[in-house]
């Protein structure tokens, strides 16, 4: 079955709307954006039309890669923490390399980190105490939900080992009891691996890398791989996968668009729906 992640996307943006009604007054995000890559500005759009459709305001700011560099953004996070007019804070990734990416993202204050991506918000939920989930996990939750599949005591292996998708995925299905494996593609032959998956997560960001003979029929594949080539979007998963599982999420269309609703299911969170701003 292949997961259709505008749908589901749709029904987290209707019940975000509910809570907006509640709210006396507009929620704000701030956007850091350094450089002019093209990707990065059309997530950063994608993230403008939804937070548009539900009434939440979007402060984008946008910075010359040549003129900034990790004192320069600290700064402007440091002070947008201190803004009471802000209610969560996203770093655009991925920063130009002159930039110590992880010593910007530890700067955000927990209480407005949506992404969950520096350190304090992290620690909280490595340990198990966050009330949020960064994005991609908030949309594999989603998902499993969605298709009723039932996550302790499941073979799930993890294909990668990034920030974004595999150190997360791999401490939140163990959180949930799964037994979990976590490779990479350096790995010789992953197949090996992958052919023993129940639920399948990609995040290696390799094209194609995942093909039909590598995976059981029935298995639960989540793709959260992207990678763009000659101007399209393209997951770990090769398409031909689709007919032997039991849920696929495609690239594009399935992890992507649940993940923008989760950062904004994660602010309302984060502020609460309380009817006065505190």
């Amino acid at each position: 079955m292949i997961v259709d992640g505008k749908k589901i996307a749709g029904e987290i943006k209707k019940e975000l709307k509910k809570q907006m009604s509640a709210l006396d007054y507009v929620p704000t995000l701030a956007i850091v954006m350094v450089g002019d890559d093209y990707s990065s500005k059309q997530f950063v759009n994608l993230k403008k039309y939804f937070a548009e459709d539900i009434g939440i305001s979007i402060q984008l700011i946008c910075l010359p890669e040549e003129n900034t560099n990790t004192n320069i953004l600290v700064d402007i996070i440091r002070k947008l923490n201190e803004n009471n007019d802000i209610s969560g804070i996203v770093v655009q990734l991925p920063l130009p390399l002159h930039i110590d990416t992880q010593m910007v993202l530890n700067s955000i204050s927990a209480n407005k980190d949506v992404d969950l991506l520096g350190a304090l918000a992290l620690e909280k939920f490595n340990k198990w105490e966050s009330q949020i989930l960064p994005p991609v996990i908030g949309a594999f939750d989603k998902i499993l939900k969605h298709k009723d599949i039932e996550i302790k005591n499941k073979k799930v292996v993890i294909v990668g080992r990034g920030a974004l998708v595999g150190e997360p995925a791999a401490t939140w299905f163990s959180q949930m009891g799964a037994d979990v494996s976590v490779a990479d593609k350096s790995i010789k032959d992953i197949s090996i691996i992958t052919r023993k998956a129940d639920i399948l997560v990609l995040g290696a960001g390799s094209p194609g890398l995942i093909t039909s003979n590598m995976i059981k029929t029935g298995v639960v594949l989540l793709d959260a791989g992207t990678s763009e080539v000659s101007g399209k979007l393209l997951g770990d998963a090769d398409i031909t996968c689709a007919s032997k599982c039991s849920v696929f999420t495609p690239i594009p269309g399935g992890v992507g668009p649940i993940t923008v609703a989760i950062i904004f299911e994660n602010l309302l969170k984060l502020i609460g729906s309380n009817t006065t701003k505190v």
